[in-house]
């Protein structure tokens, strides 16, 4: 009887332990609060784009889990949202700010004079989404670009609508009250390792750590 392998290829070499992934930090494409204003000004007539990218930013969407979002996501007696994470896998439900959830109020209004509203269970649509289909993934990459380039944002060509995301993460991350499993939640990250790059971009931690040693004397100078 043949001995059972363990932990080996059929080969006998022993399999390679999977690389843990880099990622250059300095590499993030983000938005300052500065920007983000003339962002949002630019496209404050239209009721979609300006609910929809708020919506990306404030909760740190990806645009896949943007656009799978339903009517029915909206919990409107309690203002909240349920937000279901493509990689965690595990939906989480958020309140959403007043101001944000007015936003999500005159959209929706506006969405119901679109002749597919009826049928069609998803928050973010067109007029050629059909009656089963969301607003096309590729139609939000190419309207965010085109508003940041309205708004004279410098090399508007290399932001991605992912860039709001990172925004959410290096914002966050630049609040020495918000904690670090609160941005990991925000942001749907399954690993607390993914969260770390926005402390590193800040370099949140070691400011705090030089306050510290400052206030408690530590260092004998």
């Amino acid at each position: 009887m043949k001995e059972r392998e363990t932990g080996k290829r059929r080969s006998g070499r022993p399999k390679k332990p999977d690389k843990p992934k880099t990622y250059d930090p300095t590499r993030i494409k983000y938005l300052t609060p500065e920007q983000l204003e003339k962002l949002w000004k630019v496209m404050d007539k239209n009721k979609r784009d300006k609910t929809m990218f708020r919506l990306m930013y404030a909760f740190g969407l990806r645009v896949s889990e943007l656009v799978n979002l339903k009517l029915e996501d909206i919990l409107w007696d309690s203002q909240q949202i349920r937000v279901p994470r493509v990689k965690s896998g595990v939906p989480r439900v958020w309140d959403v700010p007043d101001k944000l959830f007015k936003l999500l109020k005159q959209w929706v209004r506006e969405r119901e004079k679109l002749d597919n509203a009826k049928e069609n269970p998803y928050l973010f649509i067109t007029e050629y989404s059909g009656k089963s289909s969301p607003i096309d993934r590729n139609t939000v990459q190419w309207l965010f670009r085109h508003f940041v380039k309205k708004a004279g944002i410098g090399n508007w060509n290399t932001f991605s609508v992912h860039s709001l995301r990172h925004s959410l993460g290096v914002h966050l991350a630049s609040d020495p009250a918000v904690p670090l499993e609160y941005i990991k939640q925000r942001l749907g990250h399954k690993s607390i390792l993914s969260t770390q790059i926005y402390m590193d971009l800040v370099g949140r931690e070691r400011k705090e750590i030089d306050r510290k040693i400052e206030q408690n004397g530590t260092l004998r100078l």
